[in-house]
């Protein structure tokens, strides 16, 4: 399944890397061509920095170029000039987290956006706050996810591409082990109408998309979930 390689390949950490040897940064969404990190503040587009990242009582240090910088995303970086010893060292550092990912207590939040700066930016937030975060872009793929992964709780774009929420919501009902996963709604959408069908449609709570910020998002995560 695309879901299994693709967590192979990304772990969701939230330790203190360190940007050319003075800037603390947060490390999340590392993989095995780049991370992004939270800075106070972002370096520019274009510029080469080294990234230092501590792992058990070795030191996992990278050269990177900042490919982009969005507004609460965070800094992506793309590793370059890697050697084959920094390779494996990477290679070791993913499966360390990846184990440990999948043997925590983390409860599992499942994120599903069309758009891929909010996603990235609640994605972030929700791993910031503790939570294992896995994201989908289309309604379908949120099936897919499902099938394999067990996800505590699944906030979802009512007008999803591919599968709306309120489809989703109806066959997740329809399916003995999915009808009693909480689902959380981000309507753009203030219509009654669209409101009182996601409601209707089992959705145990429905946000406003506009005035939902990741941090707001998070609480009320966590206020579903009592955590």
């Amino acid at each position: 399944m695309p879901i299994e390689s693709r967590r192979k390949k990304r772990v969701t950490i939230t330790g203190e890397v360190t940007i050319d040897d003075k800037t603390k940064a947060k490390g999340l969404d590392f993989s095995t061509g780049g991370m992004y990190v939270f800075t106070k503040e972002p370096f520019e587009k274009g510029r080469n920095i080294r990234v230092t990242i501590p792992f058990k009582a070795k030191t996992l240090d990278l050269s990177a170029i900042v490919q982009h910088v969005e507004e609460c995303a965070g800094m992506g970086l793309r590793f370059i000039n890697m050697d084959e010893a920094q390779k494996a060292l990477i290679k070791e550092f993913l499966d360390y987290f990846d184990a440990r990912t999948i043997e925590s207590s983390k409860k599992t939040v499942l994120i599903a956006d069309g758009n891929e700066v909010t996603r990235k930016c609640d994605r972030n937030r929700l791993a910031f706050d503790g939570f294992a975060v896995i994201d989908c872009s289309n309604g379908v793929e949120v099936l897919e996810v499902l099938e394999d992964e067990k996800v505590d709780i699944v906030i979802a774009d009512l007008f999803l591409e591919k599968m709306d929420a309120f489809k989703l919501l109806s066959l997740m009902k329809q399916t003995p082990s999915l009808k009693d996963i909480p689902v959380l709604v981000l309507s753009a959408s203030n219509k009654p109408e669209d409101i009182n069908r996601a409601s209707a449609a089992g959705a145990v709570a429905i946000l406003p998309k506009a005035t939902t910020s990741p941090m707001k998002l998070g609480e009320k995560v966590k206020e579903i979930l009592k955590v």
